[in-house]
């Protein structure tokens, strides 16, 4: 006896409900894929700006008693834009969450 698979049976039974998931699947798949690169985008933007400022911090020595050096300013700036960047995306969700509920907690209020 052959098997029948749910989504073969489904797609010939109801061939625009099978569709219509296909459609919602896909624009989820890209509406995340999106996400994913407008938060790496919004970490790079931060990583380059604290990067810099971190950079000039260290190797000026401000935030030790011994002068600071260029090779671990380097160090230093490129560890942030390694983090921004990683976490962009986390924090791009955590701030539209944050806005989400500071737009509903103020209009209900």
């Amino acid at each position: 006896m052959r098997k029948i698979s749910a989504t073969v049976l489904d797609k010939n039974l109801n061939p625009g409900l099978h569709d219509a998931r296909q459609a919602v699947y896909k624009a989820g798949e890209i509406a995340m894929s999106d996400f994913l690169l407008i938060g790496t985008l919004v970490g790079l933007t931060f990583s380059l700006f604290h990067a810099i400022y971190m950079y000039r911090l260290v190797s000026s020595g401000a935030d030790t008693a011994s002068p600071g050096s260029r090779i671990s300013a380097l160090n230093f700036s490129l560890w942030t834009c390694t983090l921004w960047i990683l976490t962009g995306a986390y924090l791009l969700g955590f701030w539209l969450i944050a806005v989400v509920f500071y737009i509903v907690f103020k209009a209900f209020r």
